[in-house]
């Protein structure tokens, strides 16, 4: 009898499997054998028993020259191995005691994690994902399923197979006209995105259509096999499939994001973490909400050449005699001239071009007292050089006061680029300019450097004081925050200090060493960008999560870190670690899973400082109500990489660092609430080192 924990059903429905919803095939595979069994008189002996190890589930797993489709389109999805691993665990979780999908606990999953919620696409979409044409779905058959339907995957032969196995209603390997029309429909309603958006097609331009693909008779109705549907994308006769079967989330990034939010509501105690938005996006405030801004017109006219650089300045005739008192700005009360500053910038832009000529490989410092390397202005007489130092101190004066003005945590609007360590690499620095603000001082975007600006290449000073220029000419538009490099002890034990001493001599180098520090100092240590997208140098801090804390308690001006400001010196050194490697480390530690809260574990290639996970992003973003992190501080090869799903992104704007061939990239946050990644080719730079 039937029961709150038990159900009996008849055995045909078993075998028929009729039983709805069932969560694993298991109970139908094994009534076939029982019954088999029994029919024969032969002994119940199950002799199909195989073992499947976390070897097996990294089949697919993307390699550097990809050999098969599945590698190929897996490589496209940035997916990693411990992306693959988490997923891998949260299918053995959500099918047990099962091994497998059926359709009931596929429906359950795609709901589960939010990455889908329509029914009807369910269903067809675990047609679609199962690839063996069997009656339930594997591990293997959902990773790439997944995979099919990320944005970011290629419109190869597994989706048009995919998108073939989704319309194929009746799953007879062909496509009737029926089907077909339900493709052409949805690809109608792609198009009409469009403009303009193509006319609808009436029944008989299907047909036509269908004709024009190739179609064969079967029981006296034309259909159109998979051959002649991929060779009709190949053609082009079917534009606009790549739109098809797409989610509107990435699934890894919504799976990781789902299991995090799981894992630390189990794990905290504090129930509003139940509250926490998986699929919240960034907007600007409306319109109504925005302050009616006041406007003046500029005395100044700027001049730009044809390939839109900037060229010179000049003054307008002064026509605002009876407009309003000018508003007091940060520069207002500076003696520094603009001209004078715009004629520094193209010094810096000639010295990059002549700095590795053969005569300018060795030469004396200034009024020969330097150690005889190359630098900006370091070969002027001594009135020159009087002048120059003068104006030196002047900007990083001024500077400082503009810094010393700001929020510890700075607030940004888009659109805003995102740029990474820079470590003296001049080139890379000016070929930025020439790609993303060649229009310098009229700027359409905001800017934020996220430190690391010194150390390592052989141009921290000329960087230096670029930044410094375009930070006064344009405080609005320009953002500094401190890296880890822009601390006095760090300076001393890398290259920066012995880079001055040796460019400009002991006397003058170590006075531009306590001016530049003085301006270090007074770095902003954090931003966030359009009140969602967290901004560091490094990462998390441990001992202080809040950020309206720390912008409120941070001094502003924090010589020693170490000492006197330590969230900021753990925010500027810290690391991300993967899943499963931040559990290796804890292993190696000989510390458990609840030290920390699980969150945080001592950074041990720092030498200082912490690694953080998944967990501790999820925590830090509902404090502070965030949802996306960009970082520095790392050197992937191919200039970014992504960290916990799309959860943060490690950006790095230095290429060939230390010797290495990794490229230069940025971050672009648009008005259209999408943060893309930028490559700059700096191929034919050398490197800084």
């Amino acid at each position: 009898m039937n029961s709150n924990y038990y159900r009996w059903y008849p055995i045909g429905d078993a075998i028929s499997r009729k039983i709805s919803k069932i969560w694993g095939p298991e109970v139908s595979f094994y009534t076939n054998i029982a019954v088999e069994a029994l029919n024969s008189n032969q002994p119940f002996v199950d002799s199909t028993a195989t073992e499947y190890s976390l070897s097996d589930a990294f089949k697919y797993v993307p390699r550097e020259s990809p050999i098969t489709m599945e590698e190929q389109m897996l490589g496209q999805t940035n997916i990693t191995v411990n992306d693959i691993e988490r997923l891998y665990a949260d299918f053995i979780e959500h099918c047990f005691p099962s091994f497998f999908f059926t359709k009931f606990s596929f429906d359950i999953y795609m709901k589960k994690h939010q990455i889908e919620s329509n029914t009807a696409i369910i269903s067809r979409y675990y047609v679609a994902f199962r690839f063996r044409e069997k009656q339930y779905m594997q591990f293997h058959e959902l990773l790439l399923g997944l995979a099919a339907i990320d944005h970011r995957s290629p419109h190869t032969e597994f989706r048009h197979r995919f998108i073939f196995r989704f319309y194929d209603y009746t799953q007879d390997r062909l496509l009737n006209y029926h089907e077909f029309e339900r493709l052409i429909r949805d690809l109608e309603m792609v198009m009409e995105l469009k403009s303009p958006p193509p006319p609808p097609m009436n029944s008989n331009q299907i047909r036509l259509l269908m004709r024009k693909i190739g179609t064969i008779i079967v029981n006296e109705e034309e259909m159109i096999n998979f051959e002649s549907f991929q060779y009709a994308i190949q053609k082009g006769l079917l534009r606009g499939t790549n739109h098809l079967c797409r989610s509107s989330v990435s699934p890894f990034g919504q799976i990781t994001r789902s299991l995090a939010t799981r894992k630390l509501c189990t794990t905290v105690t504090n129930k509003n973490l139940y509250n926490i938005c998986l699929n919240r996006r960034y907007k600007n405030p409306c319109h109504n909400c925005k302050q009616r801004k006041q406007y003046e017109l500029s005395s100044d006219l700027y001049i730009m050449d044809y390939r839109g650089h900037f060229k010179s300045i000049h003054h307008l005739m002064d026509h605002s005699k009876r407009s309003s008192p000018k508003k007091t700005s940060p520069r207002n009360a500076s003696s520094l001239n603009d001209e004078t500053l715009y004629f520094i910038l193209e010094q810096i832009r000639e010295f990059n071009k002549e700095k590795n000529l053969p005569q300018n490989i060795r030469r004396g410092g200034v009024g020969g007292g330097g150690g005889g390397e190359i630098g900006i202005f370091n070969n002027l007489n001594r009135k020159e050089t009087h002048s120059f130092c003068e104006d030196f101190y002047k900007i990083c004066e001024e500077v400082g006061k503009i810094l010393e003005r700001e929020e510890r945590v700075l607030k940004i609007c888009d659109p805003c680029y995102v740029i990474g360590d820079i470590h003296g690499n001049l080139e890379d620095l000016l070929t930025m300019e020439k790609c993303l603000w060649k229009s310098f001082p009229l700027l359409t975007a905001n800017y934020l450097f996220l430190g690391d600006y010194v150390d390592r290449g052989r141009w921290g000073f000329e960087c230096f004081y670029y930044l410094m220029i375009i930070k006064y000419l344009c405080p609005n538009r320009i953002f500094l925050i401190r890296g880890n490099h822009e601390i006095e002890c760090i300076q001393m034990k890398y290259s920066f200090h012995k880079e001055l001493l040796r460019k400009y001599g002991q006397q003058i180098g170590q006075k531009f060493f306590q001016h530049i520090n003085d301006v270090f100092n007074r770095l902003p240590f954090a931003a966030i960008v359009n009140d969602s997208i967290f901004c560091a140098h490094g990462g998390l801090p441990c001992s202080e999560q809040n950020l309206a804390v720390l912008n409120r308690e941070m001094p502003k001006i924090i010589r020693d870190p170490e000492n006197e400001a330590i969230p900021v010196w753990e925010l500027v050194w810290s690391d991300p670690l993967e899943f499963a490697k931040f559990g290796e480390q804890a292993e190696l530690l000989g510390v458990t899973p609840a030290f920390m809260n699980g969150f945080f574990l001592p950074n041990i290639k720092r030498g200082t400082s912490f690694f953080f996970n998944e967990y501790a992003v999820i925590t830090f973003f509902k404090e502070n109500n965030l949802n996306y992190m960009i970082r520095a501080h790392e050197v992937p090869a191919p200039g970014y990489k992504f960290n916990f799903g799309t959860l943060c992104t490690t950006i790095f704007s230095c290429s060939h660092y230390c010797g290495n061939n990794n490229e230069c990239a940025v971050v672009f946050i648009d008005r259209d609430s999408r943060i893309r990644i930028i490559r700059i080719d700096t191929s034919m730079n050398q490197s800084a080192n």
